[in-house]
């Protein structure tokens, strides 16, 4: 028997590569693979005459194959298998490409054709390339609702659907984990039923079901989850941090600036949570240019005054170089020891190691106050260990892993859990945030640096373009510096889309008379910071980029922006990419250039009406799901959600409320199947 926790190696048909290709899925068991829903289903009914199909125009038949022939065409030099099929009413010409094996296995046999009819010049009137499956009691290929999936290279809808179906098979029940209370108080069906019919299911009414069973289920475990991380963290110990407000007054007439209002209040809030004995767990969201660094900075320094050692995480080592640079300026007048860690560069201020280990000792003897990273802090053999730990800030990383927590968690000397810190440039809708972060405190800056003005913002269609490029010259006759964006690095045969590489050879050709350059995903690292370097400091005139520079890169000289095949990108995701201009007291201009006319039009013209990011974000959720909001990289966590309407906020209030309810009421621990599966699901 296969139980959920059976590896899906152990699964007869899977070897090393399909195992490889589930694996690209992020799908190791069976519990995985049952939980990796369809993405629709095609709709194929029930099997119609070949009268009825020519009619029609589509559907699904019920046939034998008459005769097969094969051949290979001379031009395009493929495979092509012909049949012809026949009900005993009507016959029908089957045309498959590049499928020479299909001869063997089809010739005559009884099977099931799923397509559409296709009057081709060349091949008359067939079906092309339909889906095929031999005729047997339960089709799972042809017939009714056909589950679709996501997929990677060397998987096929066919194998998958196979393997489910054979799981499916071989249990005869799978446990339900939900209290019966619930199930009876919601209306919900069994697991069973419903992890069943969420794949094969035999009426749309039981596949809404068993939708509503499932939604209810991660909800449900998200909700306890959130609840159960929350009670763990305030039964914990951490350093408490006391507030010198001589030494941060005094720190913060130094800077060129005053705080904002919600700066101030969020700040108090952060010192205010670092003070208690148990750990702070907090999300600090910011729209782009709202001066979250500033309000993480401030606690570094209570911290790093306390005798207490910081990490600071960026998601990029552009990023963790620039916060480098920037708290080395900023603490000039301090004698706190800063270091960096990143692959390519590492530093104990301005002293370079050439390896991570070195590094990683001189820190250990050297009492380092604060040290600055990517992940690659936790990463690897060569893992940090930090003996007097009071704070971690992350930036731009929404969920942080019990296990890299626990890497960087231990306090050697005293057993403490340091604070923890989270920041969040993308504008999350307060429904949004309070499902997935549930376990956090949640803090908004919700105003802007004093000075700072809009910035305007344009749409053109790809003839308009010239206007846009006479603004630039503009721009840079006036030692202002451009970013010109494209969504690909090279360029696609598939999509219809600008690549930074065919673009950066036009720029230069257009701008001749300025300095050109490029930026994307491949380049090295050290070559990225020094890009990034020379365009700030003006040596770079015009910078060809992706979206790698749409968290976090603050270069006040640039003040006008180009944004070609801006219809690819989220609404949020433009949000982000405009907060990179703007960033001083001069004026900055962004330029949206579309391809597609229709709805990509209305949706950057929604991103012209929108005051703010929060305004994008709920756009963005409806328009393209939570996804959108962060970015594919940063989404590894949503994955869990597949079924949850973030739009359906009376739904969500409703399940956090029997949740909450329920984990009032009862010990969770004396449901066993239900602890277990919310500790597998806290521990994923």
């Amino acid at each position: 028997m296969i139980s959920l926790q059976t590896k899906l190696s152990d699964l007869s048909g899977i070897g090393p590569t399909r195992l490889k290709a589930f694996q690209k899925l992020g799908l190791q068991t069976v519990e995985d693979l049952i939980y990796h829903f369809p993405r629709y289903f095609e709709n194929w009914g029930r099997p119609i005459t070949i009268s009825q199909l020519k009619s029609k125009g589509k559907g699904v038949i019920k046939v034998k194959v008459i005769l097969v022939h094969q051949r290979k065409t001379f031009k395009k030099k493929m495979f092509l298998t012909e049949a012809i099929v026949s009900d005993n009413k009507d016959s029908l010409k089957v045309i498959w490409f590049n499928q020479p094996f299909l001869k063997k296995i089809l010739e005559n046999k009884e099977i099931y054709l799923a397509g559409k009819i296709t009057s081709d010049p060349s091949y008359g009137l067939s079906l092309i390339n339909p889906v095929w499956e031999k005729i047997n009691p339960y089709p799972i290929h042809t017939t009714g609702l056909v589950p679709v999936y996501p997929l990677t290279s060397k998987l096929t809808q066919k194998q998958i659907r196979s393997f489910i179906w054979l799981i499916f098979k071989k249990n005869s029940y799978f446990k339900d984990w939900l209290p019966d209370e619930i199930k009876k108080e919601q209306n919900l069906i069994d697991f069973d039923w419903a992890i069943r019919q969420i794949h094969f299911p035999s009426s749309l009414d039981n596949f809404k079901k068993a939708k509503k069973r499932l939604e209810f289920d991660e909800l449900f475990l998200l909700t306890l989850a959130n609840r159960i991380v929350r009670q763990t963290l305030k039964n914990k110990n951490a350093p408490s941090i006391t507030f010198n407000s001589e030494l941060t007054n005094k720190f913060l007439k130094t800077l060129p600036f005053k705080l904002t209002p919600s700066q101030k209040k969020e700040s108090w809030r952060i010192i205010k949570d670092i003070e208690k004995p148990h750990p702070m767990n907090r999300l600090l969201c910011g729209d782009v240019g709202s001066g979250k660094t500033i309000v993480a900075i401030l606690s570094i320094l209570n911290c790093l005054n306390n005798n207490y050692q910081a990490v600071y995480m960026a998601p990029t080592e552009i990023l963790a170089f620039q916060f480098f640079e920037r708290t080395k300026k900023m603490f000039k007048d301090f004698s706190f020891k800063i270091a960096l860690m990143t692959k390519s560069n590492l530093y104990l201020n301005e002293k370079q190691f050439k390896t991570k280990k070195a590094l990683i000792k001189n820190i250990k003897e050297d009492g380092v106050n604060l040290i600055i990273g990517t992940h690659s802090l936790i990463a690897g053999e060569d893992t940090l260990k930090i003996k007097n730990l009071g704070l971690v800030i992350i930036d731009e990383q929404h969920r942080f892993g019990v296990e890299q927590r626990a890497k960087l968690a231990k306090n050697e000397k005293k057993g403490l859990s340091p604070h923890f810190l989270s920041l969040s440039a993308t504008p999350i809708p307060r429904s949004l945030a309070l499902t997935l972060y549930g376990d956090l405190d949640i803090s908004y800056l919700s105003d802007m640096p004093e000075g700072r003005k809009k910035v305007i913002t344009k749409i053109f269609n790809e003839e308009e373009k010239k206007f846009a490029y006479k603004a630039i010259r503009e721009r840079l006759e006036k030692k202002e510096l451009a970013f010109i964006i494209c969504p690909l690095i090279d360029p696609s045969g598939k999509i219809n889309s600008k690549s930074v590489k065919e673009e950066y050879a036009k720029i230069k050709k257009e701008f001749s008379n300025f300095k050109v350059e490029m930026l994307h995903g491949k380049v090295k690292s050290q070559e990225k910071i020094k890009i990034i370097q020379d365009f700030s400091q003006g040596k770079i005139n015009i910078l060809v980029t992706t979206n790698i520079i749409e968290a976090g890169i603050d270069i006040p000289k640039a003040t006008i922006m180009l944004i070609l095949s801006a219809e690819r990108f989220g609404l949020s995701q433009l949000y982000q990419l405009r907060g990179r201009i703007g960033r001083s007291e001069k004026q900055a201009y962004c330029f949206l250039i579309y391809e597609n006319v229709g709805e990509a039009k209305k949706r950057l013209e929604a991103f012209l009406r929108a005051k703010n990011g929060l305004e994008l974000a709920k756009e963005d959720l409806i328009l393209r799901g939570p996804g959108a909001l962060f970015g594919y990289e940063q989404t590894g966590h949503l994955a869990k959600f597949s079924l949850i309407d973030f739009k359906n906020i009376s739904s969500i209030e409703n399940v956090k409320r029997v949740a909450l309810k329920f984990s009032s009421k009862y010990d969770i621990k004396k449901f066993p199947e239900l602890w277990k599966k919310i500790k597998n699901y806290i521990s994923s």
